[in-house]
């Protein structure tokens, strides 16, 4: 049997000899998953590899014609296309996601459907690594650098929320870092599932599966509840609790018992999680505000929460590397040199991005900690 077509103005189905929608002229959307590398897409782009699959779809670095930009094109999966409310939701949000401008986000470059249905959309190319592989395989990370980089991430929420654009999704996978001459830089990826604030319809690709990551998910997200700025920020918590402790704070054997963790339980104290880390009392009481289970007693913005971060560990956005916490006491805080004294910083090759697949090729060079935590605390 043919795979059914559907339109995404008008929702009607029809048969795979379809190209257009005969009552307005709309692409029909397929439900295709096969490997795109060597194809033409949309008479524009030719796909030239493959760069790995993540929950809402397969990337490929994809070169642009007349203009040869490379681009990272990202083919949404068969389960998200077949949700009719979601393809009408991803058309009117993917608009407003365009027009995110920070530097700290991602530039979506276009996005349509194909002459054969397929579902896309194109966005920068990025080199480097995604955090989730900076944690891997170099944390715990230094909570100076942590923040650095989680400040640039504020950046781009601010700019989003502002427009009433929430990420939800936000997670090691999703933030990628990249090197700007000696400074380490944060790109916010994949608004796939953004929501607009106010937008009341939940909008699960499944019908019975919450959007989002279970260990980042906070608790109003979790239960269903509507969601505010206030949810990403507790997410972005998570992630700096995460760099700075090795682990989330958050982790049961299956994703129902990490979702009931995440409504029920306070996060266990850095010293508890990981007796090896020693951070200010600063960061701490930061945390244990940025994940409290109700919203309202949380940071109310991006800015709110980037201000408050940098009171927490002396100010790392203006370049100084401080060992208070304005007046608040540390003790036996471990300077970066100390910690990684004497680790070589010869070059290494660094993978691309893993299985979010967002976008990403081999990195070339990597420093000693001790530079990368000093550059990422310089302004952006």
């Amino acid at each position: 049997m043919d795979a059914e077509k559907y339109c995404p103005k008008c929702f009607k189905k029809f048969g795979s000899a379809f190209p257009k929608c005969p009552d307005d002229g709309t692409a029909l959307v397929a439900l295709s998953q096969r490997d795109l590398t060597g194809d033409e897409i949309d008479g524009r782009y030719k796909i030239l590899e493959k760069l790995g699959a993540g929950g809402m779809g397969v990337v490929y670095k994809a070169e642009q014609h007349l203009i040869g930009r490379i681009v990272a094109l990202k083919v949404l999966k068969r389960e998200i296309v077949s949700d009719e409310s979601f393809v009408k939701r991803f058309l009117i949000e993917a608009k407003a996601t365009a027009s995110l401008e920070n530097e700290n986000t991602v530039t979506l470059h276009d996005f349509g459907v194909t002459g054969d249905g397929l579902l896309y959309y194109t966005m920068e190319y990025l080199q480097g690594r995604n955090l989730a592989k900076v944690v891997k395989q170099e944390g715990p990370i230094d909570y100076r650098r942590a923040a650095g980089l989680i400040l640039q991430a504020g950046r781009s929420l601010e700019e989003a929320h502002a427009k009433k654009i929430l990420h939800r999704d936000l997670k090691p996978d999703n933030l990628f870092v990249l090197k700007r001459g000696e400074r380490e830089f944060l790109k916010v990826l994949d608004f796939g599932i953004a929501k607009l604030v106010g937008d009341t319809t939940f909008g699960s690709p499944t019908g019975d599966r919450i959007p989002g990551t279970a260990e980042y998910m906070s608790p109003e997200q979790a239960t269903r509840d509507q969601v505010s700025p206030a949810s990403d920020l507790y997410s972005l918590g998570i992630v700096l609790y995460e760099m700075v402790s090795g682990s989330p704070p958050f982790k049961g054997e299956t994703p129902v018992e990490t979702l009931l963790k995440q409504v029920t339980d306070p996060p266990p104290p850095l010293a508890e999680r990981n007796p090896d880390v020693q951070v200010p009392e600063g960061l701490q009481l930061f945390l244990d505000r940025a994940l409290k289970k109700s919203p309202t007693e949380r940071f109310q913005s991006a800015t709110e929460f980037r201000e408050a971060l940098k009171d927490a560990v002396g100010g790392p956005a203006s370049g100084e590397v401080s060992s208070t916490a304005r007046g608040l006491p540390v003790s036996g805080v471990k300077s970066v040199t100390q910690a990684y004294a004497g680790i070589p910083s010869d070059a290494v090759k660094v993978e691309g991005q893993g299985p979010a697949g967002e976008t990403g090729l081999p990195s070339t060079a990597k420093q000693r900690p001790s530079a990368l935590a000093e550059a990422a605390l310089r302004p952006p």
